[in-house]
């Protein structure tokens, strides 16, 4: 399962993403029996990495890719990929 967000640069930086992505991990917690979650983005983006970062999430070692769909000389080819395990979420406080 992924979990992904994306705003308008006027509403970025107002903690809507982090509001969304706490309450979309609580409703996955609550309602499913998947024990993982995953994000990913390019390395440039760091509010995203950051933001994920914050909700718990760890970059996932040897989890680097390159999008099949993006053209490889693009900036944004290359992703990173981040992940909580059900069990990382008490490490959050949430």
């Amino acid at each position: 399962m992924e979990i992904g967000w994306r705003f308008e640069p006027a509403h970025r930086g107002h903690g809507y993403a982090f509001e969304a992505a706490r309450a979309s991990l609580d409703h996955v917690w609550a309602t499913t029996d998947t024990d993982h979650i995953v994000a990913i983005t390019v390395p440039a983006n760091a509010p995203s990495w950051r933001l994920m970062e914050r909700l718990g999430m760890r970059r996932v070692a040897g989890g680097d890719f390159d999008h099949p769909f993006v053209p490889p000389d693009s900036p944004l080819h290359r992703h990173i990929l981040y992940r909580i395990d059900r069990s990382g979420v008490a490490e959050t406080g949430w």
